[in-house]
């Protein structure tokens, strides 16, 4: 029985995957999907299956991102690490959530002002449900000497929520998050998908929800596809819901 458990929810985990920001439920109509901005996926060139995981963009690249299983927990945990090729630490040893059981994936792409690359970790929580989608981020960003780690949990996320809205040819994060069980105006109970805007300053994330006015964006989670900014909560209530949902980005100490 618990062998058919863990293949149903491999099975349905597998499938979220694509969802990136629930394309059914995002803050865009189907006919108005901003263009992406890229990302490139790094290679795991040794350890794979192994404790520690070496990732890089090719064989001969400049950069290596270590990722290695924490041993404080059976389950959950990773330790980054970051060198070049002459293994000069960029990064000092961090830790980073995430469940164990399924490998990380990491990016590369021009995130912050410089010209240097920077780099994105992404571990899943092994959780179920819509639990099951959701993730740790965490952003290895250039800076004077080396690289600094920055640190946000999201939903489904995927290269998808990386776009460009405002052209400058930098990029924003859409950061999705979840809300449930609130009474709307029309007296019932409902659950949301929160939609909000960061950008890519130095070494942090900031708000970003002035460049594009449908955001913060508020999507009632219907039981059929829905892209409208709700009405059916206050912006007292939206603020109170946000605060409550004690969102933070955590930075390298």
């Amino acid at each position: 029985m618990k062998k058919i458990l863990l293949i149903i929810s491999i099975l349905f985990f597998t499938q979220t995957l694509a969802w990136a920001y629930l394309g059914e439920y995002g803050p865009f109509e189907p006919n108005a999907v901003p263009k992406i901005y890229p990302l490139q996926e790094c290679a795991c060139i040794s350890g794979k299956n192994d404790k520690n995981n070496v990732f890089a963009l090719k064989e001969n690249s400049a950069h290596r991102i270590i990722v290695a299983k924490s041993d404080k927990d059976e389950w959950f945990g990773y330790i980054v690490t970051m060198k070049d090729t002459s293994g000069n630490v960029l990064l000092k040893p961090c830790e980073i959530g995430g469940y164990q059981g399924f490998s990380p994936n990491v990016y590369t792409a021009l995130l912050n002002e410089d010209k240097e690359p920077d780099y994105l970790i992404v571990t899943w929580s092994g959780g179920c449900g819509i639990g099951a989608g959701m993730a740790s981020l965490s952003f290895l960003l250039s800076c004077d000497n080396g690289y600094q780690l920055a640190k946000v949990v999201s939903f489904y996320p995927d290269e998808t929520c990386f776009v460009d809205l405002n052209r400058d040819e930098k990029p924003e994060l859409i950061h999705t998050d979840f809300v449930h069980g609130e009474k709307g105006k029309d007296g019932k109970i409902h659950n949301y998908w929160v939609y909000n805007l960061f950008q890519f300053k130095g070494t942090k994330i900031v708000l970003a929800n002035t460049i594009d006015k449908r955001f913060p964006c508020w999507i009632w989670y219907k039981f059929k596809p829905n892209h409208k900014n709700t009405t059916q909560l206050s912006s007292d209530q939206k603020s109170r819901l946000w605060k409550k949902q004690k969102f933070s980005i955590k930075y390298q100490e």
